[in-house]
């Protein structure tokens, strides 16, 4: 297996920081240095191309990456790039670089739910609930069906076959990913009015692409909430450096928390 890591994505307007949001540090590692290391840690995978600046690689990140691309300034030709630099038809676990929280466990665990299926396509989604007991606060984007309330993962397992059949329908989910309502009714009238209504199942989803699209996807439910956790603003930076990250590392900041849980 290959693994992509995209990190081609601009820096994080009013940081100041960096052009990459991918090169932002976090303690003694940047988050692309984290999922780096994470990444390189998951046994199935045996390479690992990051389509990114070359100057935001340390020398010991640059020894377990296989290859480097230079990213442009679209999310959809950064994959693009990514996943046809594979060779053959290896499938390819595509990862964001802002996932400063991201664990091998939850990467493996999501691997291993994918052997128990058959498909074509592989997405995880994380509950609701579950998300916002791990990160309270912390801004996402939520589906809610009837048989459950989702957030989205940052991470797809495919085949370079997949991608390139469905370019376009890739495309337009990257681009109305933070609009699924619209996203909805481009699926059709039907599809949309049971989205709507909130009637909308998992399997309603699969069967849809099925039918319409001829593939299979395979909606994988995560336990593991770091998969959803990303950066997407100066408050989702903020939460990472002040709150989440200052507990975990045992950080003096009673007052920065006391301010936060507030």
């Amino acid at each position: 297996m290959y693994a992509v890591i995209l990190a081609g994505a601009e820096g994080i307007s009013g940081t100041g920081e960096m052009s990459y949001k991918a090169g932002l540090s976090l303690g003694n590692d940047t988050m692309l240095g984290k999922v780096i290391d994470v990444v390189s840690k998951i046994k199935s995978v045996e390479r690992i191309v990051v389509v990114g600046a070359e100057s935001l690689l340390k020398e010991k990140e640059r020894k377990k990456v296989w290859r480097i691309i230079a990213p442009s300034q679209s999310f959809f030709t950064n994959l693009e790039q990514g996943i046809l630099s594979i060779p053959g038809e290896e499938e390819v676990l595509v990862v964001a670089s802002d996932l400063p929280l991201i664990t091998s466990q939850a990467c493996t665990d999501f691997i291993t739910q994918c052997r128990s299926r058959q498909a074509d396509v592989y997405y995880p989604v994380i509950p609701k609930e579950l998300y916002e007991n791990a990160y309270p606060g912390s801004e996402r984007t939520y589906i809610k069906l009837s048989d459950g309330v989702y957030t989205g993962g940052n991470m797809v397992l495919m085949k370079p076959s997949f991608f390139r059949r469905h370019r376009r329908l890739i495309r337009l989910a990257i681009n109305l990913r933070k609009r699924p309502w619209i996203l909805a009714l481009r699926f059709g009238f039907g599809f949309w009015w049971k989205f709507a209504r909130k009637s909308l199942t998992i399997n309603d989803i699969e069967e849809m692409f099925r039918k319409k699209y001829k593939f299979r996807g395979a909606t994988i439910i995560s336990n593991y909430s770091e998969l959803g956790f990303d950066i997407d603003s100066q408050e989702d930076l903020n939460w990472i450096r002040f709150y989440w990250a200052g507990i975990r590392d045992g950080w003096k900041r009673e007052l920065e928390r006391d301010e936060w849980l507030m």
